[in-house]
């Protein structure tokens, strides 16, 4: 028997060359999220606009489009993420 989605706690997507948006709709069923790993997706262009409130770990690795959205303070993306406690950019803590 497979656990269901909402059950997730750590979701990881890696290589993903096509991948340049998350589907808004799926993040907000996923309440019990607590790591999201996100490398070398090329293309992917912005965090969805709602994470988790689980989400306590974030992970950014080798995605040029996304880096300068998550800077703190100044990056669009950064009021989606700044409540999360453990960001890790490039393998160094923001």
């Amino acid at each position: 028997m497979q656990a269901p989605l909402i059950s997730l706690k750590k979701i990881t997507f890696g290589r993903c060359k096509k991948l340049m948006y998350f589907d808004e709709v799926a993040f907000q069923h996923l309440t019990s999220l607590e790591m999201l790993d996100i490398y070398s997706c090329d293309v992917l262009q912005c965090l969805p606009k709602e994470l988790p409130t689980s989400l306590t770990d974030l992970h950014i690795s080798c995605c040029p489009l996304l880096r300068p959205r998550v800077q703190r303070e100044t990056g669009e993306d950064w009021p989606i993420i700044a409540r999360i406690p453990n960001i890790i950019l490039d393998r160094k803590k923001i």
